[in-house]
């Protein structure tokens, strides 16, 4: 959500990315959604009137933060001193590039001294209640008008004992975009050496681009219950496909290990 609002500040978002981005704020509230806009406003705009240095107030700050191992921002390459502006340039012919360092650095000191962004509350008030995906998906299951309800079945690689097997769901609302899986008997995997990761194939997509759905671990054998993550809209699901994957997920998965398969019906 935070590379986002800073993408959107910097050079715009696309469709695709303000719609992840609404749904992102509306799952995690920030305290002031237009912070980071309204920082490279300021800089935009300081870049017009030619040379100044920074604010000492900010100098401050930044140096604070800095000592404080707050910031990760090379301060030997990048003086606290803005880039010279020929002073007849207008704001319409300010190149976002010859601020960008500036606004890289003003995000991270967004970051450093905002803790309500990123940090907990403090211990004398009361954190609310997160849900459990379990509590999610029956929610889901209530309120959603156009749930989509698969079972698994076996891909590719699925284990030839049936004892091996694992069974489960996966139920997806579109207008929600927003899904949960459900496994049982899904092998308990180690992090360190592979994670498992969702891929959703879309209709109106390349089939060899499925949609990244997220990467997950099961961590005790039994039930488990998974959110789907979709990194980009998806605007009609064909099929659910889980593959395993080295620690940290795949941009492109060679579908070498595809143990899972959730097929939607053709209407």
């Amino acid at each position: 959500m935070l590379d986002l609002l800073a993408d959107r500040a910097l050079e715009g978002l696309s469709e695709e990315q303000e719609l992840e981005l609404a749904e992102l704020v509306e799952r995690c509230p920030v305290e002031d959604e237009e912070a980071f806009d309204a920082l490279a406003a300021e800089l935009c705009v300081a870049s017009v009137k030619g040379p100044e240095e920074v604010p000492e107030h900010l100098q401050r700050r930044l140096r604070d933060a800095l000592e404080r191992g707050q910031l990760n921002v090379p301060t030997s390459e990048r003086p606290l001193v803005a880039t010279a502006t020929p002073p007849a340039r207008t704001t319409a012919q300010v190149r976002w590039s010859e601020i960008a360092g500036w606004l890289v650095a003003v995000v991270c000191l967004v970051l450093a001294v905002s803790p309500s962004l990123l940090m907990p509350p403090p211990n004398d008030v009361e954190a609310p209640v997160v849900p459990s995906a379990v509590a999610l998906r029956e929610a889901l299951l209530d309120e959603a008008d156009d749930l989509v309800r698969l079972d698994w079945s076996g891909g590719p690689t699925a284990p030839e004992k049936p004892e091996d097997f694992a069974f489960g769901d996966v139920v997806w609302s579109p207008s929600r975009q927003e899904g949960y899986m459900r496994f049982r008997g899904l092998p308990v995997n180690d992090p360190g050496k592979e994670q498992y990761q969702l891929w959703i194939f879309d209709a109106t997509r390349n089939e060899a681009h499925p949609v990244d759905g997220g990467v997950f671990d099961v961590t005790v054998a039994g039930e488990t219950v998974i959110p789907v993550v979709p990194k980009l809209l998806v605007r009609e699901a064909t099929l659910f496909a889980i593959t395993v994957e080295p620690p940290g997920g795949v941009v492109v998965s060679d579908r070498s290990r595809l143990p899972l398969l959730a097929q939607v019906p053709a209407t």
